[in-house]
C-alpha cells in the first residue's frame, strides 16, 4: 500500500503522518494498524482534477461510493465540491488536500460539505484524516454534519469558514456514538449561529487537542428540538477556545426536553476573548426544564483545569444553574464583567481550588453568587479583589454550604454576605482586608452558622467583630483569629456555655476568712454558667 506524501515543513500533519507510519512499520498492518482498510484508491487517478477550478463533486462521489472499505487518498490540491456523502466504511485520507464548497444545496444539514449518506437510518465506521474543509465566495451551509453514525474517527482536520456567507454549525454531531476526534482546528467563525463543535444526543465520545475560533458557541452540548437520546459519556480535553458572539463552553437542556446530559468530563481547557468585543457569558451550564431540587437533567459533570480570560465578555463569566452531583476543580476565571461565578439551584456539587480573580472595575456584584443551592462544598477556593462581596449567599432554599480552607482578599465590602441559608460552615478560611468577614442579613438571617478556626485580618467593621448580625443562638464561633480587642476577657472565642460572644474575666472580692470571697467566687461561676448556685446563707 503506498504511503501518502510527506507533509510540508511546519505542517501539523506531520504528527498524524508519523503516527501512521510508526504503526505501519511496527505492526506490519498498514497505515491504520490491525484494522486497516483493505486497498487504496487515488482520487486523481480516478479522474478528479483538484485544481481549484474544476467541479470534482461527481467523480469524487462516484469514487467514494465504489470503494467502501478502502483508503481513499486525496493528493495535494483544491477540490471544488457542492457536497460529499460518505457511506458506511468510508476512509478518507485527505493529507494536505483542500475540500472547498463551491455551491449550495437546500437546508442547513442537507447542505453540509461533508456528511454521512444515511442520516435517517445511520451509518457505521467512517474515518477522515487530515485535510482542510473550506468554502468559496457566496457558499453557505455546514462544513461538517454527521447524524446517526456508529464509529467515527477524525484527526488532523482543519475546518475554515473561508469565504462563505454563513457556515452554520461548523462541526456538527448528532445521534453519534463511538467517536474519537483528535487535533482538529475550527477557524473563521464570525456570526451568531456559527458554532464550533456542536453535539446533540451522542454518547461514548472522546475529543482532544482542538483549537476552536467560532462565531457562536465554541463547544456546545445541547438538547433542543425534542431530542430522544441522552448525551452521555463524553470526554473533552486539551482545547483552546474563542468565541466572537456567544459562549466558550455551553451545556444546556432547553425547557421542553426530557433527556439528560450526564457523565461528561472537560479538562485542560483555555478560553480567551477574541480581538473584537465578544458577546455572551464565557461559560454557561443550565437545565431550563425547571426540574425539582436535586433532580436536574444535567448531572455528573466534571470540569478540571479550566482557565478563562473573560475580559470583555458581558454578564457573568460562569453561570451554572440546576446542575447536580458534579465536580469543578482547578479553575481560574479573570476579568469578569459581572460575577465571576453564578451558582443557582445546584445540588451536591463540589468546588475545589476554583479561583475568581480581579473582575472588571465596573462590576457591582459579588464575585461568587450562590442562590437556592444545597449541599455544596467549597474547598480551597478564592476570591481576589472583589468590587463588592467575595461571596454572596442567598435564597430561602439554600442549605448545607461548607467553605473549607477558602481565601478572600481585599473585597470592597464583606467577604461573605449571607441571608436565609440554613447550616453554613466556614472552617479554616483566611480573609485579608475588606469589610466585615461575615455579614448576616437582618431581614432574612441565616441559621445554624459555624465559624471555626479561621484567620480574619486587616478588615474594617463596627467593633472589629468578625461576624455581624447573626441571631442569638444561631452562631457557633470558636478557634478564630480576628481583630476584636478583648482586653481582660476570659477567652477569645466561644466555648459552649460562654454564649455567642467572649465574656470578661470575672473578679473575686471579699475576705477569705469571713467567707465573702467564697460567696463572690460562687456568684462569678454561676454568672459564667459553670455552676448552678443553690447554696444558702
Amino acid at each position: 500500500m503506498p504511503v501518502p506524501e510527506l507533509p510540508s515543513e511546519g505542517s501539523t500533519s506531520w504528527y498524524s503522518w508519523a503516527r501512521g507510519l510508526h504503526r505501519a512499520v511496527t505492526t506490519g498492518d498498514g497505515l491504520f494498524g490491525a484494522d486497516s482498510p483493505a486497498g487504496y484508491v487515488d482520487v486523481k487517478a480516478a479522474g478528479a482534477v483538484g485544481d481549484g477550478a474544476a467541479n470534482d463533486t461527481s467523480v469524487l462521489q462516484d469514487t467514494i461510493d465504489a470503494n467502501a472499505g478502502k483508503i481513499i487518498y486525496f493528493p495535494p490540491g483544491t477540490y471544488n465540491v457542492s457536497q460529499l456523502l460518505l457511506p458506511s466504511n468510508t476512509h478518507l485520507q485527505l493529507g494536505r488536500a483542500v475540500i472547498r464548497r463551491a455551491g449550495n444545496t437546500a437546508g442547513a444539514a442537507g447542505g453540509a460539505t461533508l456528511r454521512n449518506s444515511d442520516q435517517r437510518n445511520g451509518n457505521r465506521n467512517i474515518t477522515v484524516s487530515g485535510g482542510t474543509i473550506t468554502a468559496t465566495t457566496g457558499a453557505s451551509g455546514r462544513p461538517w454534519a454527521f447524524c446517526g453514525l456508529d464509529g467515527l474517527r477524525v484527526d488532523d482536520l482543519t475546518i475554515e469558514k473561508g469565504q462563505a456567507t454563513f457556515a452554520d454549525w461548523m462541526f456538527y454531531l448528532e445521534r453519534c456514538r463511538n467517536v474519537v476526534v483528535d487535533n482538529i482546528r475550527i477557524v473563521g467563525g464570525t456570526a451568531v449561529g456559527e458554532d464550533g463543535i456542536h453535539i446533540k444526543s451522542s454518547e461514548d465520545m472522546v475529543l482532544s487537542n482542538c483549537l476552536v475560533d467560532s462565531g457562536d458557541d465554541a463547544i456546545v452540548l445541547v438538547h433542543e428540538f425534542n431530542q430522544v437520546r441522552p448525551i452521555r459519556n463524553i470526554t473533552i480535553s486539551n482545547c483552546v477556545l474563542q468565541s466572537t458572539s456567544a459562549h466558550l463552553i455551553r451545556i444546556s437542556v432547553y425547557p421542553t426536553e426530557t433527556q439528560p446530559i450526564e457523565d461528561v468530563t472537560l479538562s485542560n481547557i483555555v478560553g480567551h476573548p477574541p480581538a473584537t468585543a465578544p458577546a455572551g457569558n464565557a461559560v454557561i451550564i443550565e437545565d431550563q426544564t425547571g426540574a425539582g431540587a436535586g433532580t436536574g437533567l444535567i448531572r455528573r459533570i466534571t470540569m478540571d483545569n479550566i482557565v478563562i480570560n473573560a475580559t470583555g465578555y458581558p454578564g457573568n463569566a460562569v453561570s451554572i444553574r440546576s446542575t447536580v452531583d458534579s465536580t469543578f476543580s482547578n479553575w481560574r476565571v479573570s476579568g469578569a464583567s459581572d460575577r465571576s461565578y453564578l451558582l443557582a439551584n445546584c445540588h451536591r456539587c463540589n468546588f475545589t481550588s476554583v479561583v475568581a480573580d480581579t473582575p472588571a472595575a465596573s462590576t457591582r456584584n459579588p464575585q461568587w453568587t450562590v442562590d437556592g443551592c444545597t449541599n455544596l462544598l467549597f474547598l480551597g477556593c478564592e476570591a481576589r479583589d472583589s468590587r463588592l462581596w467575595s461571596w454572596g449567599i442567598a435564597g430561602e432554599r439554600s442549605s448545607d454550604l461548607s467553605f473549607i480552607g477558602c481565601r478572600s482578599v481585599s473585597p470592597a465590602l464583606q467577604h461573605w454576605s449571607v441571608s436565609a441559608v440554613q447550616r453554613l460552615t466556614v472552617l479554616g478560611c483566611t480573609t485579608t482586608g475588606g469589610g466585615t468577614p461575615i455579614d448576616c442579613a437582618t431581614t432574612a438571617p441565616p441559621t445554624q452558622v459555624k465559624v471555626i478556626g479561621n484567620s480574619f485580618s486587616g478588615y474594617s467593621s463596627s467593633g472589629d467583630v468578625a461576624v455581624a448580625n447573626c441571631p442569638a443562638g444561631q452562631l457557633s464561633y470558636f478557634g478564630n483569629d480576628d481583630l476584636a480587642d478583648r482586653g481582660d476577657e476570659f477567652t477569645r472565642a466561644k466555648v459552649g456555655f460562654f454564649g455567642t460572644t467572649p465574656v470578661a474575666k470575672p473578679s473575686v472580692t471579699g475576705s477569705r476568712t469571713q467567707g465573702t470571697a467564697l460567696a463572690s467566687l460562687l456568684e462569678a461561676l454561676a454568672d459564667l454558667g459553670l455552676i448552678t448556685d443553690s447554696s444558702t446563707s
